[in-house]
């Protein structure tokens, strides 16, 4: 499957999304920056999905790590609600479960 998209971690201020890895290769200006690929389909989540992920309730998730400053920015807020993408969620469950007990 082919990516539609890159994105750059910019530690600064986020994410810098990029249409070809050329131009992600650029932002990243050899800094060593993460860069990842985006692919369409089932990599968005919307709560219900995500609440999976962190095999909780939807209210516990919406209560508990959607609200958290820990827990990733939504790429879309629509009406039926957030959207995320999946490798970002899946990224704050691993995070999560090593830091729950601190």
């Amino acid at each position: 499957m082919k990516p539609v998209a890159w994105r750059v971690k910019d530690f600064a201020d986020g994410w810098i999304l990029c249409h070809t890895l050329k131009q992600a290769k650029r932002e990243a200006d050899g800094a060593g920056n993460l860069i990842e690929p985006l692919f369409l389909g089932g990599d968005l989540v919307g709560t219900k999905e995500a609440a999976k992920i962190l095999r909780t309730k939807k209210s516990n998730f919406v209560r508990d790590h959607a609200s958290s400053r820990n827990f990733p920015t939504p790429i879309s807020e629509l009406a039926c609600g957030r959207i995320w993408l999946k490798q970002d969620v899946q990224r704050y469950a691993k995070w999560h479960l090593v830091h729950k007990d601190r």
